[in-house]
């Protein structure tokens, strides 16, 4: 059975754990909003493509998927006719 001081020390433990992934989770929104500002790059359509693609790009490819190298990738696509 646990202690009682156990189990407040989990309880502030997990508090602390929490409050870091909180800082960490509005770290990225941040960026993701930067991203989308400054690079005119839809986030959700780049996290979607990368995560698709990462395993099957070569090292020497890495760059292509980075924002800024995805996005050259897809300013360099032929635009579909309207």
């Amino acid at each position: 059975m646990i202690s009682a001081p156990d189990c407040q020390r989990i309880n502030e433990t997990l508090r602390e754990r929490n409050t870091e992934l909180e800082r960490e989770v509005k770290i990225l929104r941040e960026e993701l909003a930067l991203l989308r500002q400054h690079m005119f790059v839809d986030p959700q359509a780049y996290v979607e493509d990368v995560l698709t693609r990462i395993s099957t790009t070569p090292a020497r490819r890495i760059r292509d998927l980075t924002p800024w190298g995805w996005a050259a990738a897809r300013a360099a696509e032929p635009q579909p006719a309207s």
